[in-house]
């Protein structure tokens, strides 16, 4: 895929590329290489105005920072996922940064904030026809929250949903 990416000479392509590129390493667990590789793939999206690829840029941007544990670049891209996924209606990336926002209100221990997005996020994957397998990022921080207020029951009730039919394996 690097060779690839070096003798391209479509903008467009290129783009697809880092993206692809920055994806499979955000899932592989490195880090540093997504976020170098989305944020390149962001930049060139917004030089040549692809909005849907910047929304889909600034969402995984996001994941990567949360999943790197960086709360404030993580907030940063998900409010900015979130103000250009809402107006074009990318539902899957709305609750995706619906739910890095409720885990970085659950990080700051603001549990009313991180639970109404969190809740937020999942009604909004449920609605979609083909229900995105990404409850994991809406349900960690149910879990924490209800851990928190000894509601145990709860919390087991969220974890037993992290491994639903249609869900993202976990690592």
């Amino acid at each position: 895929m690097l060779s690839a990416a070096k003798g391209c000479d479509d903008p467009g392509e290129l783009i697809q590329i880092k993206f692809a590129l920055g994806f499979v390493q955000l899932w592989r667990g490195n880090l540093d290489a997504a976020i170098r590789e989305l944020g390149h793939a962001l930049q060139l999206s917004e030089k040549i105005g692809d909005i849907v690829l910047q929304a889909r840029c600034l969402t995984y941007l996001a994941v990567a920072y949360r999943k790197a544990g960086q709360e404030s670049p993580a907030q940063s891209y998900a409010e900015r996922a979130l103000s250009t996924a809402a107006p074009l209606e990318i539902v899957q990336y709305v609750a995706m940064a619906n739910a890095t926002l409720a885990w970085v209100a659950w990080k700051n221990g603001d549990f009313s904030a991180a639970q109404t997005r969190a809740i937020q996020a999942l009604e909004q994957w449920h609605s979609m026809p083909d229900p995105y397998g990404f409850d994991w990022m809406a349900l960690w921080p149910l879990i924490g929250i209800e851990h928190a207020r000894k509601n145990f029951t709860t919390a087991i009730e969220h974890m037993r949903a992290l491994f639903g039919p249609n869900q993202h394996r976990l690592p």
